[in-house]
């Protein structure tokens, strides 16, 4: 009874090493449907080199061309796969973490940004007079330029709440036989504004809404006379602007702005009002930012 049960131990131990041995062997499976149980040896540019065992127990070595393969199993190819997959999935965890540590310290950096800048500004409204001579100055006075400067305090890294300051100036000249005017304008805008700010990898793109005070001054020499017009009213503005980012804390871009706004004339014999001019203007130009 013992020695049968001997046999039986000895046989069901060589029985699971045989199949722990076959399921420690490579595969391959060639593309006419036939599966060779073997050992890869190394995959060449063309071919696959690998070793088997013949019935008798001897161990051959050879090579399959690689367009006869249609898939390999391979327990030391799958690790090495899976060690790699885990690296590249490290290394990129590692990266955006400390792309998203980078950005993070950015916005943290990007509490203040100031800015100015200098546009092309024309006037929207069209001029109305009786006068050729007037209307030919006031057409000339309708294309001028602006400056402009502000401070932006970010409440999050998307949103900011600031103050705002750009100034219209015109000028134009006539001269005939008989007259020699000049005429000098100027627009000046202020006030709080709110700004909104998407970042991307090359720049950054605001756009600005804002309410405030709007000053028009009109100045006229002509025939040894000098007359001065002064108004005030509320103005729009609105620009939409993007910055691309030079350095860490420099950015510049182009700018496209309008202010909407219109004022009274009044006249000053009678002290009564004639009607109101058009203080609209349209920029664009060039914005510097620090932050």
């Amino acid at each position: 009874m013992k020695k049968i049960f001997k046999v039986f131990l000895c046989g069901s131990f060589a029985l699971l090493m045989n199949l722990t041995s076959s399921v420690a062997q490579d595969l391959i499976v060639t593309t006419k449907g036939d599966t060779l149980h073997c050992k890869i040896l190394g995959i060449e540019k063309h071919s696959i080199k690998y070793s088997f065992k013949t019935d008798d127990g001897t161990e051959m070595t050879t090579e399959i061309d690689g367009s006869e393969v249609k898939q390999i199993y391979s327990k030391e190819i799958q690790d090495l796969a899976r060690k790699e997959s885990a690296k590249k999935e490290t290394a990129q965890k590692s990266t955006t973490a400390t792309e998203n540590e980078e950005s993070q310290n950015k916005e943290k950096d990007r509490v203040f940004r100031i800015y100015g800048g200098g546009a092309y500004s024309y006037r929207l409204g069209k001029s109305k007079s009786n006068s050729p001579l007037e209307k030919e100055l006031l057409d000339d006075l309708r294309s001028g330029y602006e400056i402009s400067a502000g401070v932006h305090l970010f409440i999050t890294p998307k949103w900011a709440a600031g103050a705002d300051f750009h100034l219209h100036k015109a000028s134009a000249e006539v001269s005939t036989y008989s007259v020699d005017a000049k005429m000098e304008v100027d627009i000046l805008y202020i006030g709080p504004y709110f700004l909104f700010s998407n970042e991307d990898k090359i720049g950054t793109f605001d756009a600005v809404m804002g309410l405030g005070y709007l000053g028009y001054t009109e100045k006229y020499s002509g025939n040894s006379q000098t007359e001065k017009f002064t108004s005030s009213t509320i103005g729009i503005t609105g620009s939409a602007e993007y910055l691309f980012t030079i350095g860490d804390h420099f950015s510049i871009g182009p700018k496209l702005g309008i202010v909407i706004s219109s004022a009274s004339i009044e006249d000053k014999s009678t002290k009564e009002e004639e009607g109101s001019i058009n203080l609209s203007t349209f920029n664009l130009g060039i914005v510097l930012a620090v932050f």
